[in-house]
């Protein structure tokens, strides 16, 4: 009896295991199922926020633009202002002299550079006794720093101020020539090189002198027109220039990302 119940006991838990097994592989797959399908649903959300998020963008960046190219607009009214600030500066009679003035004081260069030429080539002559003469010197600290100055630059110590110490100088030089305490080739060459940088001493600072007050009063007149306003309004254009470039530059870093953003549209909904 307990053979032919476990027979059939076992008949029907054999059928009920596969019953259950059908049944757990069923519900396997439907729970695989589902967690599929939530991963794939979160993905389309994800791909929806960004669709979202991109279009967002696009506005932004093309609010942007707008208001950068509208910016273009207005500082190119204010460029136009500027150009027709400076042409009115330049267009006015201030202006003319003023670049008359300038035009005369470039022309006195020409002279100076002459007057310079002629005095360094005739100093040139005494340069060796003056170079010997530094050494020897019995002169005070200012005639002394003088000296040096005459021998490195003499144009620029050439003044009526300082005329009677350079006479001294060169005379203390010439003596030291005659007695000896400046050694050179030429004695009396140089002695006679001296005199005549004496003689002509006078007319080297009045030219140079001359050329100073002419250089002076042009200068002076230079204040006809206000230099440091046109300065102004130059930069302020400049300014307002490089302001609209870089306003430029923007709008079409602003033009590619749109543009790029755009193109990502499709690939979005795509996937």
């Amino acid at each position: 009896v307990i053979h032919i119940f476990a027979k059939k006991y076992a008949n029907k838990l054999k059928d009920d295991l596969k019953v259950v097994t059908d049944e757990n592989k069923e519900i396997n797959g439907l729970v695989n199922n589902y967690s599929e399908l939530e991963s794939q649903i979160e993905q389309i959300f994800e791909n929806l926020n960004k669709y979202n998020e991109s279009q967002k963008s696009i506005v932004t960046l093309g609010n942007q633009q707008k208001q950068a190219e509208k910016s273009v607009h207005n500082i190119e009214k204010v460029i136009k202002d500027d150009i027709q600030s400076i042409k009115n500066l330049k267009d006015s009679n201030e202006y003319s002299e003023y670049l008359e003035i300038r035009e005369k004081i470039n022309s006195l260069f020409s002279s100076e550079n002459k007057i310079k030429t002629n005095v360094e080539q005739q100093f040139s002559k005494i340069s060796r006794p003056l170079n010997k003469y530094v050494y020897v010197s019995s002169l005070d600290k200012p005639q002394k720093k003088l000296l040096v100055d005459l021998i490195e630059n003499p144009y620029s110590v050439l003044t009526v101020t300082n005329k009677h110490d350079l006479v001294q100088i060169l005379e203390s030089v010439r003596k030291g020539v005659q007695s000896g305490s400046v050694s050179v080739k030429d004695v009396s060459k140089s002695v006679s090189q001296i005199d005549q940088m004496l003689s002509e001493l006078d007319t080297f600072i009045d030219e140079i002198s001359t050329f100073d007050k002419s250089k002076t009063n042009l200068e002076s007149k230079l204040s006809v027109f206000n230099l440091e306003k046109l300065s102004l309004a130059e930069n302020t254009l400049t300014h307002h220039q490089n302001e609209k470039s870089d306003l430029e530059a923007k709008i079409k870093r602003l033009e590619n990302e749109i543009s790029d953003m755009v193109e990502l549209l499709p690939k979005h909904v795509k996937s």
